[in-house]
C-alpha cells in the first residue's frame, strides 16, 4: 500500500510521539476502562446488590479477565459458572490493535454488551444453540427495536456503541459525559432484560 506523502511526512516529525504511542495508549486504556468497568458496576448494583453478580476489571488487572455482570439467579454449571451472562467486548472485524480503537468506533468496529447463552445451557450440541439463540432474536421484535443484532458467527446477540474521541480527549482522565453512550447502551440492555431473563429461564 502507498501511503500519501502527507501522512508520511507527518510520521517522519512525529516519530517521538509514534516511539512512545503504546505506553501511552496503554495507560489512556486503563484509566478509560477503569471508568467504564465502574460505570457499569455502579449501573448493575443499582439493579440489587445481592440480585446480581459480576466482574468487572476489562483490561485493568494482570490477569486479563473479562467485565461480566448477570442476575445470581441465572444458571451455573458444576464448576460454578454462568451458563448465561452479558460482557462487554468489541466487534474485532478489522484486527485493530488497541481498544482504545474499539472504544472510539474506528473503522465501525465498536465496543459492545453481549449477551451469551452458552451450548451447556439445556444440555444441546453447538449447533442447537445457535438455532435456537438465532429463533430467540428473529422471534422476538422488542430486541431488535433495542437496537440489538445477532451475530450467527459467534452466536452473541449484542448491542454496540462508541465514543466520542474529541469528548474522551477534553474529560480526560476524568470521564462523565464521554460515558453517556454507555449509559444508553445499559438502559436499552436493562429496558429488554426481562426478555432475556424468560428466555434463560425457559431453557434452565
Amino acid at each position: 500500500m502507498k501511503y500519501p506523502d502527507e501522512l508520511c511526512q507527518l510520521v517522519i516529525r512525529n516519530m517521538t510521539i509514534i516511539e512512545e504511542a503504546p505506553s501511552v495508549v496503554a495507560e489512556v486504556q486503563k484509566i478509560l476502562f477503569t471508568a467504564i468497568n465502574e460505570r457499569i458496576r455502579q449501573r448493575v448494583a443499582k439493579r440489587g446488590r445481592d440480585a446480581w453478580d459480576g466482574v468487572y476489571s476489562l483490561l485493568t488487572d494482570e490477569r486479563n479477565s473479562q467485565t461480566t455482570f448477570k442476575p445470581a439467579d441465572w444458571p451455573r454449571d458444576e464448576d460454578d459458572n454462568y451458563k448465561a451472562y452479558y460482557t462487554l467486548w468489541c466487534e474485532d472485524k478489522s484486527d485493530l490493535a488497541y481498544w482504545l480503537s474499539h472504544a472510539i468506533g474506528l473503522r465501525n468496529d465498536p465496543l459492545s454488551l453481549r449477551f451469551i447463552a452458552i451450548k451447556e445451557l439445556g444440555e444441546v450440541t453447538v449447533k442447537e444453540n445457535k438455532k435456537r439463540c438465532q429463533d430467540f432474536y428473529t422471534d422476538t421484535p422488542t430486541l431488535q427495536q433495542a437496537g440489538f443484532l445477532y451475530d450467527k458467527e459467534n452466536n452473541v446477540i449484542y448491542l454496540s456503541f462508541e465514543l466520542d474521541a474529541e469528548t474522551l480527549a477534553t474529560e480526560y482522565p476524568d470521564f462523565d459525559k464521554a460515558l453517556e453512550p454507555l449509559d444508553k447502551a445499559l438502559d436499552a440492555l436493562f429496558s429488554v432484560h426481562n426478555v432475556f431473563d424468560g428466555f434463560v429461564k425457559k431453557l434452565k
